[in-house]
């Protein structure tokens, strides 16, 4: 948790979710809206009605943000459950309460070998199919 940086001050809204910053997850708790951002390069941040409270870089399958908003504490977990898929298990917990899980996966339904082996079919109709024309 020491090195979990927190702001007050105004940032931008959050950047839409692209290759880049691939991963957005936005809990809803009365009117605060706490958006849990991450990109490949291992940065998350989180913002508060759009207002940046929380960032750092990490490399690790876990890290917990923690911050305080009014009377309330939280504590949001970023948690990799599956280094092969990339799934991610996001948790708000308020007032050391589990508030909601919410769970990413980068390649929806299918798992990371399946999206492989599509590829590597794909490739190998692409190589016989040029095998053929030429």
């Amino acid at each position: 948790m020491s090195d979990t940086s927190n702001s007050s001050t105004s940032n931008p809204s959050p950047k839409k979710t692209n290759l880049i910053n691939y991963i957005s997850l936005v809990f809803t708790d009365g009117d605060r809206t706490i958006n849990a951002t991450g990109d490949i390069f291992g940065k998350e941040v989180i913002y508060v009605n759009n207002q940046q409270i929380s960032h750092k870089r990490n490399y690790k399958t876990k890290s917990i943000h923690a911050f305080t908003l009014g009377e309330d504490q939280y504590e949001l977990e970023f948690h990799v459950i599956n280094v092969l898929s990339g799934t991610l298990n996001c948790t708000l917990i308020k007032n050391d309460v589990h508030f909601k899980t919410q769970t990413w996966k980068p390649f929806g339904k299918y798992s990371m070998p399946i999206v492989v082996g599509m590829g590597f079919v794909a490739g190998l109709l692409t190589v016989l199919l040029l095998e053929v024309v030429l």
